[in-house]
This record gives structure tokens, sequence and C-alpha cells, in this order.
């Protein structure tokens, strides 16, 4: 069992990379069509505020980014 598991280290692009190697991509995983306002509004009703809204919202759209640049 122990042979089974992964060891994840790195940034969340690795991640990224990693995933889409192990599905010979990335199409179906989520969707990267939501605007910057639906995704404001999602992370606003999940509580985040000021400079963490800001910070998460650019997380967010540059790892969408990412994402369809490997899709």
């Amino acid at each position: 069992m122990v042979d089974n598991l992964k060891s994840y280290s790195g940034s969340y692009w690795d991640y990224v990379q990693e995933i889409a190697r192990e599905r010979a991509g990335l199409e179906g995983l989520i969707r990267c069509d939501i605007g910057g306002s639906a995704v404001r509004a999602i992370l606003a009703e999940a509580g985040f505020t000021g400079y963490r809204l800001r910070g998460a919202l650019e997380w967010v759209t540059r790892t969408m980014e990412m994402i369809r640049a490997l899709a």
C-alpha cells in the first residue's frame, strides 16, 4: 500500500501539470469560463474581504489561466 502513495511537493503550477499528465489533459476537470465578477461574488460569499479577497481573486484567476493554457 505504501508503494502507491505519492509525495506531492512544489508549486501549484507543478500540481496542475502533474494532474494534466495523469489525466492526459485537463479537459472537463473544472469550468474555466467563469468571469472575474462571479469569482469575486463566490469568494465574498465565502467570507473573503479586503486583501484576502484581492489575493484569492488573483490566485483563482491566474490558476484558471494556467489551466486554460494546458487544456
